[in-house]
């Protein structure tokens, strides 16, 4: 008879990388950006008519998150659902 964590571990070695993915969002409470669009940092900074670097502050003193693939350090940019919060901020 194997245990609760042996069977576990034989599932997620069956599991595909989407399932594993799927399973790994849920037990870390991590939301999937699937279903959410996300604007680069160049492109708030065309829209806005200012620089990067402005909107790099502007983005940390309004407190908006910024989004981080998996596996990765740097943020990529803002999602397009916050961009509003950053344009009340710079007008």
């Amino acid at each position: 008879m194997s245990s609760p964590i042996e069977e576990m571990i034989a599932a997620w070695q069956r599991a595909t990388p989407k399932q594993q993915e799927i399973a790994f969002n849920a037990l870390t409470g991590q939301a999937p950006l699937a279903n959410q669009q996300v604007i680069k940092y160049g492109d708030i900074a065309k829209r806005l008519g200012v620089t990067k670097r402005t909107v790099f502050t502007a983005i940390k003193n309004a407190g908006i998150q910024t989004v981080v693939l998996p596996n990765r350090t740097r943020s990529i940019g803002i999602l397009v659902a916050d961009l509003p919060k950053l344009e009340g901020g710079q007008q």
